[in-house]
């Protein structure tokens, strides 16, 4: 189940006809991750790959987060609340 974390990131402001960007202060944004794949898996660190969207639009670009394995049951079940501890808590 994917999450959604309000973050405060910085933000940058793109002309691509002139292939320019520059800074635009940071911004407060709700940020949902969803688990997609597991890239990485030595039997105790996982290293799973997440989908990244911003107000709908999806980057294509995948997130990737290490964390340890609990021992039991599917890693990627796991992908997620282990994202949240490290960004919430």
């Amino acid at each position: 189940m994917p999450i959604t974390i309000s973050q405060t990131l910085m933000r940058e402001i793109s002309y691509p006809d002139l292939g320019v960007t520059v800074p635009g202060g940071s911004e407060t944004v709700d940020v949902t991750y969803t688990a997609e794949s597991i890239n990485a898996f030595d039997g105790v660190n996982v290293t799973a790959l997440y989908g990244v969207e911003i107000g709908g639009e999806k980057s294509p670009y995948p997130h990737a987060f290490t964390f340890k394995y609990s021992g039991s049951g599917n890693p990627l079940d796991e992908a997620e609340p282990a994202l949240r501890g490290s960004l919430v808590g």
